[in-house]
């Protein structure tokens, strides 16, 4: 069998599981993360050790900066770049349950609906300068405190004062600020009361307020004097007046303008008529004519479900929708990044071929091993919670163990003959049940992005590597023009590459069939399902087959003609589909691929010796 050669360089092939460490704190044989000095310290010592020593504030190594560190991860608890063994708490962070409870400030939740809250034009000043602005208020007697904006701080060179407070909203949700306190003195514009109060700093309220504009005549609306005379119109809100002050400013007369239900009312207040309520069902030229309507749901992993107001404005919205008109738009080729120029040089300087013809390739590392932590406790912890789900569903457990059992008669795993090996990372697993898979019902899956004590998993490590095959829009357009199609699936594709001997202490997991048996640690030797390189690497193991092939128009089929595992292509002659089935086949098998699950308009087409009648699935 003829096929390119492949080199592994000696260097690749040696194992660092030997590997000893050096604390860069205490000078134990151990990592600086998993020192128990260095833990046992505050975050602010952790700090300081780590800018004494000159350490990457990310991986907590020597050499380099954070800003330049290849690795990918990011604190826990702020998402920001650095170590979650450095994170400082802040007091705002606290948990409600450590302050007193005067300490805490709970807010009502705005709401998006069309319904008026209560807003006043209002005189505050300086008691200092008395230097004073005009700035709208927002009435809340669901707020236990009162806001002022940054923005009138400033205006009114108002001096801050530290606050050690936490601000509450609806179902105890903190949001996480520094908060300060001003004093200040309010005014009225249609009264002569006046009073100084101390309000709380934040940098948003709220969005504007009401959320669309309409007519005074639409509400039936009388002639008084108006606490805000704007009140109809959206703009920003300034200053939140709470309860502290709330029900001092509230009168005792009220005027109903129709159904409660339906339209709002009027209360009188020391800030001049109040308006508040539901709106009536307003005409369609209520909203600005000139206002474009366009709705773009986003759902981003990596999008925090507990935003305050100012992050969500600070979110990059923009990046987001770009990315969504990319993936709407039509594919073209982009030049490869450096990284995955590093990925491909990678597989051609360390993928082998085995003597049936499989390819054995290595995960392409961005930086060494030994930066993960340990990973053995979440993966024990994961199983445990797996065995109390088999304890409820024996069924389960059955399809679990013939599926473990499966892989190992393959050869695709082994037992490991050290129990927590060096450099190692396990990976928890669970199962995943796909009642309307033609094979397999069961599928488990390796969570290879689970992360150790170090902050960092096994796919922070590993380069993604570019995308070999054509896109999938380039593909099915070529599929509908063809008059007869096929169409297959490799069988287990990622299982059919082997996994270079020295990578494989990164793919551990825990295993035991009986709860009364001791843990097994099991070693996967294949390309793994949920790796960030596993697509490329056994994608480009398909590719490289086509590459081999002498038959132009099979090798055009092999590189361009699959997306993943699956072969969409075809033919305007039966003769030559017959053709390509046999050929695309043949030429897989020479690196240990099988090609089943046919499918194609052409049913003699199943009448080959090189299909089981068993795959036979007719469009």
């Amino acid at each position: 069998m003829q096929t390119k050669s492949f080199v592994v360089t000696s260097k690749d092939a040696v194992s660092n599981s030997n590997k000893t460490f050096e604390c860069a704190h205490c000078k134990g044989n151990h990592r600086l993360y998993e020192c128990y000095s260095f833990k046992a310290k505050s975050p602010e010592d952790r700090n300081s050790i780590v800018a004494s020593l000159k350490l990457c504030k990310n991986c907590l190594r020597s050499g380099h900066v954070a800003d330049n560190c290849k690795l990918p991860g990011s604190c826990r608890s702020c998402k920001k770049r650095h170590n979650s063994l450095l994170h400082i708490i802040k007091e705002c962070e606290n948990s409600s349950n450590s302050v007193l409870p005067d300490q805490s400030v709970v807010m009502s939740v705005l709401s998006s609906t069309e319904v008026l809250l209560c807003t006043a034009k209002v005189l505050v000043s300086n008691p200092i300068t008395n230097k004073s602005i005009t700035v709208r208020a927002l009435l809340d007697c669901g707020s236990q405190s009162s806001f002022i904006t940054e923005s009138v701080q400033q205006k009114l060179n108002l001096t801050p004062q530290p606050s050690n407070v936490n601000i509450l909203g609806i179902g105890n949700a903190q949001v996480n600020l520094n908060t300060k306190r001003c004093i200040l003195r309010l005014q009225s514009n249609n009264s002569s009361f006046n009073v100084t109060m101390s309000c709380l700093v934040l940098p948003i309220i709220s969005s504007n307020l009401p959320k669309i504009s309409f007519d005074y005549n639409d509400i039936n609306l009388p002639k008084l004097e108006l606490a805000d005379p704007s009140f109809n119109e959206p703009s920003p809100i300034d200053m939140l007046i709470g309860a502290d002050l709330f029900w001092d400013l509230i009168g005792s007369e009220q005027r109903r303008l129709g159904d409660q239900t339906k339209t709002p009312n009027l209360r009188s207040s020391k800030l001049g008529w109040l308006v508040a309520g539901p709106l009536p069902n307003l005409p369609k030229n209520s909203t600005p004519n000139n206002l474009s309507i366009c709705n773009f749901c986003l759902k981003d992993d990596n999008f925090p479900n507990n935003l305050s107001i100012d992050q969500h404005e600070n979110y990059n919205f923009e990046k987001a929708l770009s990315r969504f008109w990319e993936l709407e738009g039509f594919p073209h080729n982009k030049p490869l990044t450096q990284e995955e120029k590093l990925c491909e040089q990678h597989f051609l300087s360390t993928t082998t071929r085995l003597s049936d013809g499989r390819f054995c390739v290595s995960l392409p590392l961005r930086d060494d091993r030994d930066c993960l932590g340990d990973s053995y406790q979440l993966a024990k912890k994961r199983f445990s919670n797996l065995e109390a789900r088999f304890r409820r569903q024996p069924e389960l457990k059955k399809a679990y163990s013939d599926f473990i059992r499966e892989y190992a008669e393959l050869g695709h795993l082994n037992e490991s003959k050290i129990p927590k090996p060096i450099n190692s990372f396990f990976l928890p697993h669970h199962p995943v049940i796909r009642e309307k898979s033609e094979s397999t019902k069961l599928r488990v899956v390796f969570d290879a992005s689970a992360r150790s004590t170090s902050g960092l998993s096994v796919n922070d490590l590993q380069m993604i590597g570019p995308t070999i095959q054509d896109s999938l829009f380039n593909i099915l357009i070529r599929f509908r023009q063809y008059k007869y199609i096929l169409s297959g699936d490799i069988e287990k594709m990622y299982r059919q590459v082997s996994l270079r001997e020295s990578d494989r202490d990164l793919q551990l997991i825990l295993w035991r069939k009986n709860e009364n048996d001791p843990l097994r640690t099991l070693r996967l030797n294949t390309v793994t399902y949920g790796f960030s390189s596993a697509s490329f690497l056994s994608t480009r193991c398909i590719w490289q087959l086509g590459e081999e092939c002498d038959d132009d128009k099979i090798k055009n089929i092999i590189q361009q003609d699959f997306y993943c595992d699956d072969l969409l292509t075809g033919s305007d002659s039966v003769a030559e589909l017959r053709h390509i089935q046999r050929a695309v086949s043949d030429e897989l098998t020479k690196g240990c691929f099988h090609l089943r699950k046919y499918r194609s308009n052409v049913p003699e087409l199943f009448m080959s010796d090189s299909i089981n009648p068993e795959e036979e699935l007719l469009l």
